[in-house]
């Protein structure tokens, strides 16, 4: 598939390079930050993808509902990025793969499972359980450690999960500072950008802040006048904070998306589409 151009601003051409991997029901899209140029890497079939994160250099790890003996399954997948190539995992809902560990984890729906993988065998530990369908995110915010939040009493709860010692630590002041959805870690930083939870008064902010893992906000980006964005990813030595925004026209009410760039280091915003809709789960790529 040729790539199509989309609008953008003529000031952020050629400012940033990569890739940006989507999904666009059913296909797995490709953006390039270099020329705006848009293209269709596969088709992934009759599949509901929930999200994709990084699996290895040329893999991404799929969430996804498959129809298998006309019966709709959950699962964990992955697909090479060069070939196409499709494999089903583990049944599950939602999984991490730290690369520097060779730990999967995933999550059931009821479990979280930690797979460390070693010598060509696998050896399965349980992390935590929960109330169904009540673990809202996971993130990786270090090269052996994972941000995981559930729901525990009714309250959102953040925990730390460090894949070499197996330890989990729940994280008290972070879960009262940020909501783990949305969140995005800054690992030059050593930041986490994030949904503000509360701002001190009881009352939701409903904005971003840059917090570190103590719960503290050290900053507050100014992002574009919108009415809402989403922190997608983060591209480490390029200081580009990728957002989708989303509204509705009060002209015909139809739900519009737009792509920016929020750099972290200048605070400046760049609009790399005014019309693209990358959803809520993009893995960024070199090539």
């Amino acid at each position: 598939m040729a790539p199509l151009l989309v609008s953008c601003q003529p000031s952020a051409q050629g400012k940033y390079g990569g890739y940006l991997y989507f999904i666009q029901s059913p296909y797995l899209m490709r953006f390039s930050l270099r020329d705006f140029g848009l293209e269709a890497v596969t088709t992934l079939g009759n599949t509901k993808i929930r999200e994709i994160s990084k699996f290895g250099e040329d893999r991404l790890l799929i969430a996804e509902t498959a129809s298998i003996n006309r019966k709709r399954v959950a699962r964990i997948s992955w697909i090479d990025l060069n070939t196409g190539r499709t494999q089903a995992l583990y049944p599950g809902v939602q999984a991490r793969y730290i690369a520097s560990a060779g730990v999967m984890v995933y999550d059931d729906g009821n479990r979280l499972y930690a797979i460390a993988q070693a010598e060509g065998t696998e050896t399965t530990t349980q992390i935590l359980s929960h109330r169904r369908h009540q673990l809202s995110a996971m993130l990786e915010v270090s090269n052996d450690r994972l941000l995981i939040e559930i729901v525990e009493d009714g309250l959102p709860a953040i925990h730390s999960f460090v894949a070499e010692d197996g330890s989990l630590t729940r994280l008290d002041a972070l879960s009262a500072t940020c909501k783990l959805k949305g969140a995005v870690w800054l690992d030059d930083l050593e930041q986490l950008a994030c949904i503000e939870r509360n701002d001190g008064n009881g009352k939701s902010e409903d904005g971003y802040v840059f917090a570190d893992l103590d719960g503290q906000v050290l900053s507050r980006p100014m992002f574009p006048e919108g009415d809402t964005f989403l922190a997608l990813t983060y591209i480490r030595g390029q200081g580009a904070l990728i957002l989708n925004e989303t509204w509705t026209s009060p002209i015909d009410g139809l739900e519009n998306s737009a792509v920016w760039v929020h750099d972290v280091k200048t605070g400046e915003n760049f609009e790399l589409s005014d019309t693209l809709d990358l959803g809520s789960s993009v893995v960024y790529s070199a090539r």
